[in-house]
């Protein structure tokens, strides 16, 4: 993995995947949690909406609001019994999704990292530096 500066408060992340374990972070911030909210809502629907293979998952998050899905892994993704696993959350003014192409029914994979994300969230809203 390697980074660059790109300016003044700027950084460009760039590394390598196993395609078989890809895990994608996206992360949304507003200026309030009331305008979160919809945001949060939003996308749990169209998750719902544009995939009709996907369904709801009972995940625990330590967030405001949280919903999982999954899907089967398309062919190519990885082996065989694989399945996409996403998870919406809301922690205050800050919406994550977290997308993971894992292998294990259980989802323990999404499940630490969904904890390890609303974690660091949190202390970057109470302003201090989440830690590696």
């Amino acid at each position: 993995m390697g980074h660059r500066p790109r300016g003044p408060g700027r950084l460009a992340v760039r590394g390598a995947s196993n395609t078989d374990n890809d895990i994608r972070f996206t992360l949304l911030t507003f200026d309030t949690a009331e305008h979160a909210g919809p945001a949060f809502e939003a996308m749990v629907t169209s998750l719902e909406k544009d995939d009709a293979n996907a369904h709801r998952i009972s995940l625990k998050a330590a967030a405001d609001q949280w919903q999982g899905f999954e899907r089967p892994a398309e062919s190519g993704d990885s082996a065989g019994g694989a399945v996409a696993s996403v998870m919406a959350l809301r922690v205050g003014s800050v919406v994550a999704l977290i997308e993971l192409d894992e292998d294990e029914r259980d989802h323990k994979t999404l499940q630490q990292f969904t904890a390890l994300q609303a974690d660091r969230i949190k202390k970057v809203l109470q302003g201090t530096n989440p830690d590696a």
